[in-house]
């Protein structure tokens, strides 16, 4: 019975590390993409750039103008994301017949909190 026990939790483990792994290196690609977003954004307006400063433009305000359009992409796109992913859970929860009871609250928090 021990030796069950110990190569089902052996299993569970190493799905579990496997899990994390993967999760992190999407995470890190995620982190990626929103990186190069903003490369993008700035590289894009950087004559924009030059003339506000130029003509006395503050840094924090020049900041805020070249972030404000990826913030807003990386906005929309959790939003699109979250009613993705709400709406694909509640098929395939239907779909199998699955008792799960579903919440869009815990999944718009751990969302947030990215």
């Amino acid at each position: 019975m021990t030796a069950y026990l110990d190569r089902e939790t052996t299993t569970s483990r190493s799905n579990a590390s496997l899990l994390g792994i993967v999760s992190t290196i999407l995470l890190l690609l995620a982190a990626l993409g929103i990186y190069s977003l903003g490369i993008d954004t700035v590289s894009g307006r950087r004559r924009e750039i030059a003339t506000r400063s130029a003509l006395g433009g503050r840094p924090g305000h020049i900041m805020m103008v070249a972030l404000w359009q990826t913030v807003l992409c990386c906005l929309i796109g959790l939003t699109i994301g979250t009613a993705v992913v709400v709406a694909v859970s509640k098929t395939v929860v239907s779909l199998f017949a699955l008792s799960v009871s579903f919440d869009v609250v815990p999944i718009c928090l751990a969302a947030s909190s990215w």
